[in-house]
């Protein structure tokens, strides 16, 4: 199967089984199958992995020292008096 070929049938497959889930009348159908058919499987599946942590709020990358400075510059100081 030609790569041209796979793109198609998994279009195909894709725009199906979106419209039985009721997806696609949702914006993002669209950017969902140009992304489905134009990117390798196992790229989808770390962006994939990826969204679901932004979306949980997780971070994607190592926590560094400049972070937690830049956190600590942006709380308000405590009183302790």
């Amino acid at each position: 199967m030609s790569q041209k070929q796979r793109a198609d049938y998994i279009l195909e497959y894709a725009q199906r089984e979106l419209s039985l889930a009721s997806f696609d009348i949702q914006p993002i159908i669209s950017s969902t199958l140009t992304f489905i058919t134009k990117c390798q499987p196992t790229t989808m599946t770390h962006f994939m992995n990826v969204l679901q942590q932004l979306i949980e709020m997780k971070p994607i990358t190592p926590i560094t020292e400049n972070d937690f400075a830049i956190f600590f510059a942006t709380i308000p100081r405590l009183s302790l008096s």
